[in-house]
């Protein structure tokens, strides 16, 4: 299960489940549920988010090219290799860890029109229930 919070610049929650993304936000107030099950589209980014966050980088080799942009603290680019669904799609992704390289400090998707998505990542927790917290109503 992966869950996120997000203040601004509008308030919305996230949780990610192996059967469906649920999604709360400010301005509509409802929540949102898609079921990830015949959505392969979804479970791939569920599938890698799981990557992401775990820091297991090496079983990504297969899928991508991987630079190292920086080596204190790392930065990673990633390169969808042409065999790979996400390189229609996705130019590039590069993962920052924190200083004390324990956590992600950022995740940047550029994809292939230009358009850019950065996750930046504060008061990173791990293992905590996520029921109940923060996401009353999801």
């Amino acid at each position: 299960k992966i869950a996120w919070h997000v203040d601004e610049p509008v308030r919305y929650s996230v949780v990610i489940t192996d059967k469906s993304i649920r999604q709360w936000d400010e301005d509509t107030n409802r929540v949102q549920e898609t079921a990830l099950s015949g959505n392969p589209v979804f479970q791939n980014v569920l599938n890698q988010l799981t990557v992401w966050f775990s820091g297991n980088y090496v079983s990504l080799m297969k899928d991508y090219d991987v630079r190292l942009l920086q080596k204190s603290p790392h930065v990673f680019e990633f390169i969808p290799k042409k065999t790979n669904a996400a390189g229609k799609f996705i130019k590039g992704i590069t993962i920052s860890l924190r200083e004390d390289e324990r956590y992600l400090k950022q995740i940047r998707i550029l994809e292939i029109g230009g358009d850019s998505t950065t996750i930046i990542f504060k008061n990173t927790i791990f293992d905590v229930p996520a029921e109940g917290l923060l996401f009353r109503g999801i």
